[in-house]
């Protein structure tokens, strides 16, 4: 069991995170699928100390106090009864960012009106519609729950409604950290690969179901099989703990050929992993807390390695990331302590918050020219890394991203950088910022009063 001390310590690194999250942003929104959710108090709790000291306000658009409202209407109907304690919850929630206005001077909470068009309409069309204001330039947060009003936001951040930096959409997380926000900047493409699958698991019963059927009498065999044999055995596209145990040999997990997603593998005991051809991704948690995890085969088909799939694996020497992969989520390698290389393929879009935080024997990265934002935290605590090659084409340095990497002596930043958090690299004594005259690159140090070197 924990100790109180650790939690502790654990709770302040999120409520630091939490503070990197917020320093980014110059609008907060929340809808009501947020205020009204359980965990709702608790990211209050957090979150107001955080405004207060920042000086930042939570938004809350009028059609979001309309559904409040509405739904606080007395019922008899007991599947109504628990939206109208919730929406009673939401209203408490937004009393307690305004309990202290008085005695600070100012307020943390402010609402915005929507165009009379929209008035007493559905709160995710009006949020569609203020933050498609094309006069928008202002980084923006949005806290929903709702998956169709993510999916709404990240569509206006492809459609280019605004002008400055994408709309990052989080959620309030209620597993790995509750009452602390989880980004879900991956609900869209969650979706596009839902409806891809649709039509299939109908094609694929009809060709499969008769083989299974005969089979069902049979003992299952706890693998390694044949080929042949593993496609029978597999009856779901994701491959979960009760399965997995089959599928164990030698404290090696060998999955077959059939699954296209790993969720979470409630495995401490294994050493190794090899996963089939037809995996695309890695779902979140998917080896979570494998302490003994020591190497695992990344197969070609893979696209996605979503939040905390490898966080704590702490036997995890080296990792190869496969050249399909375009998203490394939040936490993905997260407080991964024996981790000493780690290849990103070239192909590679994003990478998450708190990546490879606290990788504490990571001594090099390159990151390649595709990912254009290097997130909060993302190499937070890599006490050992001293090599960092920045490819052209990187845009944004987000804050406490190289924060306390002691060894890092230098680094170049290239010049399509045009924007670096102040945090971006505190607490590393002996850095040197080499770049272009007159370049972000070049002012930033200047402003901040970092070491430099010109280059040119």
């Amino acid at each position: 069991m924990e100790s109180k001390e650790y939690y502790e310590q654990l709770n302040e690194s999120r409520r630091e995170e939490l503070r990197a999250q917020i320093s980014e942003a110059d609008l907060i929104y929340i809808d009501s699928c947020s205020l009204m959710d359980a965990y709702m108090p608790l990211l209050a709790e957090n979150l107001i100390p955080i405004l207060e000291s920042q000086k930042k306000k939570l938004t809350v658009i009028e059609n979001v106090l309309g559904e409040l409202k509405h739904l606080m209407r007395p019922t008899n109907d007991p599947k109504k009864l628990s939206r109208e304690i919730y929406a009673y919850l939401g209203l408490y929630c937004l009393r307690a960012f305004t309990n202290k206005d008085e005695a600070r001077g100012y307020s943390i909470l402010d609402y915005q009106y929507v165009p009379d068009e929209i008035k007493g309409g559905h709160a995710d069309a009006a949020f569609e519609a203020v933050l498609s204001m094309k006069s928008i330039t202002n980084r923006i947060i949005v806290i929903t729950q709702d998956k169709k009003l993510t999916e709404a936001v990240l569509r206006l951040n492809e459609s280019g409604a605004t002008t400055r930096k994408p709309i990052k959409v989080y959620r309030i997380s209620h597993e790995e950290a509750p009452g602390f926000l989880v980004s879900r900047k991956k609900a869209k493409l969650d979706f596009r690969v839902a409806a891809q699958k649709k039509p299939q698991p109908q094609q694929n019963v009809r060709r499969v179901v008769p083989q299974q059927r005969p089979q069902q009498s049979l003992p299952q065999a706890p693998a390694v099989r044949t080929q042949k044999g593993q496609t029978q055995q597999v009856t779901s596209d994701q491959l979960k703990t009760a399965d997995a145990v089959n599928y164990v040999k030698d404290t090696s997990l060998h999955v077959p050929s059939g699954y296209k997603a790993i969720s979470r593998i409630q495995l401490p005991e294994i050493t190794a992993a090899y996963l089939p051809e037809t995996v695309t991704t890695l779902m979140p948690q998917a080896f979570i807390d494998c302490s003994k995890l020591m190497r695992i085969a990344l197969p070609k088909s893979l696209v996605s390695i979503e939040e905390s799939a490898f966080q704590r694996c702490v036997s995890l020497h080296s990792v190869t990331i496969p050249q399909n992969v375009k998203r490394i989520d939040s936490a993905a390698f997260k407080d991964c302590s024996a981790l000493s290389s780690i290849t990103l393929c070239n192909g590679l879009r994003e990478l998450g918050s708190s990546v490879f935080a606290n990788c504490i024997s990571l001594s090099s990265i390159t990151i390649p020219a595709g990912v254009a934002h290097i997130e909060t935290m993302a190499f937070k605590g890599c006490r050992a890394l001293s090599s960092v090659n920045l490819s052209e084409g990187l845009e944004t340095i987000a804050a406490l991203a190289f924060s306390n990497c002691v060894s890092l002596t230098s680094i170049t930043i290239p010049d399509s950088v045009r924007e670096i958090a102040r945090t971006a690299f505190a607490a590393c004594p002996s850095l040197v910022i080499c770049c272009n005259n007159g370049t972000y690159a070049h002012k930033f140090a200047l402003e901040c009063g970092l070491k430099f070197k010109l280059l040119s």
